[in-house]
């Protein structure tokens, strides 16, 4: 009967050589050339031995306990549960929350619409200026005045009226309204009036002689979503000065 001989290249010799086996003809073959006790990290040529894989696998602190189907929903929809394990019942996730919600140490004080407004400044009674050079002319083209460095506005002419565009805060309530000039100008008066952005028209709020207060207030809340503000004075003349102008609002 013909012989069958196995043989393996020899890279090194560069040779062919017979491979050995033992007496029932199984190949004797090193263990150590593709197994490893404990095995390499990033080790792709060899496997872990059977005695390294009974031992990991007998190894509890080497596992962590499995997530069950319930544990997990009970985390996805209380997030205040056991984050540390993730692992808790549902009864448990509901204390916690109860816990959490009756400490008052956890939660600050929720301001009140008030409190929010004493907060930013936004209560109580407030003052809006503007100095007299903010007025300008009616018929700037012709109305001779000037403006000087003290921030008041001198009239050169006769018969010059002055307005002022007016800026307060939506939803200010208006409660005093005055303008300041010289002795010359206080015979005049001033208006404070709103006009209706959609058509021009407008109406009255407050007006008297020039450095005398009103605080009989007609139409006082400011609504600039649909009107615009603004101060004029009757008609000034050569030597009136105006100073500037106060009105009070609360809000």
């Amino acid at each position: 009967m013909g012989a069958v001989h196995l043989w393996g290249w020899d890279a090194d010799a560069k040779v062919w050589c017979k491979l050995v086996c033992n007496a029932a003809g199984k190949l004797i073959i090193d263990p150590s050339e593709i197994f490893e006790d404990p095995p390499t990290d990033g080790e792709a040529g060899k496997a872990a031995t059977s005695n390294w894989s009974h031992d990991h696998a007998a190894d509890v602190s080497a596992h962590h306990t499995k997530f069950t189907i319930t544990e997990h929903d009970v985390v996805a929809r209380h997030p205040l549960a056991n984050l540390d394990t993730l692992v808790c019942s549902e009864v448990e996730a509901d204390s916690k929350i109860t816990t959490h919600k009756g400490d008052a140490s956890a939660h600050h004080v929720k301001y009140t619409d008030a409190e929010a407004r004493t907060a930013v400044g936004y209560n109580g009674t407030k003052d809006w200026s503007i100095a007299g050079i903010g007025f300008d002319a009616h018929n700037p083209a012709s109305d001779n005045i000037s403006k000087t460095d003290d921030a008041t506005l001198v009239v050169n002419v006769d018969g010059v009226s002055l307005s002022a565009p007016v800026n307060l805060p939506h939803g200010a309530v208006v409660t005093s309204v005055i303008v300041y000039g010289n002795a010359g100008a206080a015979a005049e008066e001033w208006y404070l009036t709103r006009v209706t952005l959609s058509s021009g028209g407008w109406g009255l709020l407050a007006n008297g002689y020039i450095n005398s207060a009103d605080s009989e207030i007609s139409l006082s809340t400011i609504n600039n979503t649909l009107y615009a503000y603004h101060l004029y004075t009757s008609s000034l003349d050569t030597g009136d000065t105006v100073y500037g102008a106060r009105i009070t609002y609360t809000i």
